[in-house]
């Protein structure tokens, strides 16, 4: 059990950035932002179903509650595979750490379209509501 304590919470994170993050509005400069990283590793499947013709409601549902469901599934076998050696461990926390730095203010404080026209999870979950 505690060997799945930390692909566990490293999973959590991921979700946390990817996921939760951009969703809630905090004003706080650091916390009122968009991770790239992970927005669009979670925004991907439903950006996919959505070009490859899928019914949109399908394509919500697939996008919303399917795919991020596979990448925490597929996540969290990498990183409990990860982190039985310390070269793995290494990595794995080097790529959470600079995934980290790849958050950008979101679109509606800056005032910059770029970040919006990018399919993170945020974006196309704004677009549908």
């Amino acid at each position: 059990m505690t060997k799945a304590v930390y692909p566990i919470s490293y999973v959590i994170l991921t979700a946390f950035l990817g996921i939760l993050f951009p969703i809630y509005e905090i004003d706080t400069p650091i916390i009122n932002g968009l991770n790239l990283f992970w927005g669009l590793i979670y925004g991907l499947g439903w950006f996919v179903s959505l070009r490859i013709g899928l019914n949109p409601h399908l394509a919500d549902l697939f996008g919303i509650l399917v795919w991020p469901v596979m990448v925490l599934t597929f996540i969290f076998v990498i990183v409990k595979r990860a982190f039985h050696s310390r070269l793995g461990t290494g990595a794995a926390i080097a790529v959470l750490v600079l995934s980290l730095f790849t958050t950008i203010s979101r679109p509606e404080v800056t005032g910059n379209a770029f970040p919006s026209s990018l399919p993170t999870f945020r974006m196309l979950l704004a677009g549908v509501y």
